[in-house]
């Protein structure tokens, strides 16, 4: 387990909850302050590929590292560099890859910058200082259980009408610049 007290990881248990929405308003809120990395680390499984999206590129072998230069806000990656990421990337891995091509990441980056990530695979390698768990109820197609999660989450949101709003949400979490806080 790879300890990151600058890692905020925002991840939820199905597609369309928020959590793209939700990390680039973190972004917004502290790239005027801080250097913020943006990171979406996707797991590769077999007939997995329909949770992933659409990419140019072949799936990996092992593990693929895309730096995000495009900022059209046609990709996850790319919405995160328009809301204000010093530098954003997508990693596609298979499962037992994930922490190597994690540690070759963290190589890339600035040791001392902070990184907002949208991933589920991601707490499967690292230990972040936040972890925000998006929940859709159901009933909803494709929801992934996330019992796992929930005791490990520092935020457990709720999607849907009625629920907290964003200003909401990102006046609970704080950092020092080192480390990422939630607070109740």
């Amino acid at each position: 387990m790879i300890l990151l007290p600058n890692l905020l990881i925002v991840t939820g248990n199905a597609r369309n909850v928020g959590k793209t929405t939700l990390a680039n308003a973190i972004i917004r809120h502290f790239s005027e302050d801080f250097p913020i990395i943006g990171l979406k680390v996707s797991a590769m499984r077999t007939d997995d590929e329909d949770y992933h999206g659409e990419h140019p590129d072949p799936a990996p072998v092992s593990y693929r590292i895309d730096a995000e230069t495009d900022r059209s806000g046609s990709t996850d990656t790319s919405r995160m560099l328009l809301a204000g990421a010093r530098q954003a990337w997508f990693i596609r891995a298979h499962e037992m890859c994930i922490e190597k091509a994690v540690s070759e990441f963290l190589t890339m980056i600035p040791s001392k910058a902070l990184i907002v990530a949208e991933s589920r695979a991601l707490r499967l390698v690292a230990e972040p200082s936040a972890l925000i768990l998006i929940e859709r109820r159901p009933p909803w197609p494709g929801l992934k259980p996330i019992d796992s999660l929930i005791p490990l989450s520092s935020m457990h949101l709720l999607t849907g009408p009625g629920y907290a709003p964003l200003p909401e949400i990102i006046s609970k979490i704080t950092t020092n610049g080192k480390n990422w806080v939630i607070n109740p």
